[in-house]
């Protein structure tokens, strides 16, 4: 039986994600969209031909090697539970609340004493979030 789509399907995906490895770009994306196939890849060799187990071999082994490489970015695919990230707040493990009678004066001491840096400014004298002058957000 002639499905007429399968084979064209599986090839365009292989050469797709080749393009996408070798420019290095969207690479989380190419070994997720490349596993399926390995594993087909693998048990095909393992229950129909065997002796051939070299290359489907190599195959996982680069995959698992890219998947390793590329943890952080592979990390959030495998959550369970989808997060977003707020990105005007702080992405620290801790951030520290403090209350002061006068928001500006505050930011202005903490600025001149310890080198913190206005990142936000929410309201006149409401809120401010402060961080290292120099240090990545």
């Amino acid at each position: 039986m002639n499905s007429g789509y399968l084979f064209e399907l599986i090839k365009g995906t292989e050469v797709i994600v080749g393009v996408l490895l070798l420019t290095n770009r969207f690479v989380p994306l190419a070994l997720a969209l490349i596993a399926p196939v390995i594993v087909h890849i693998v048990a095909f060799h393992a229950f129909l031909a065997p002796t051939g187990m070299v290359i489907p071999l190599a195959l996982v082994a680069v995959e698992l090697y890219l998947a390793w490489h590329y943890r952080a970015r592979v990390r959030p695919m495998l959550a369970a539970r989808a997060m977003l990230f707020n990105r005007s707040a702080p992405h620290d493990r801790i951030v520290p609340v403090l209350i002061v009678a006068d928001v500006r004066v505050a930011v202005a001491w903490y600025g001149a004493v310890f080198g913190f840096v206005e990142y936000v400014q929410i309201g006149e004298g409401h809120r401010a979030q402060l961080g290292l002058g120099g240090a990545e957000r």
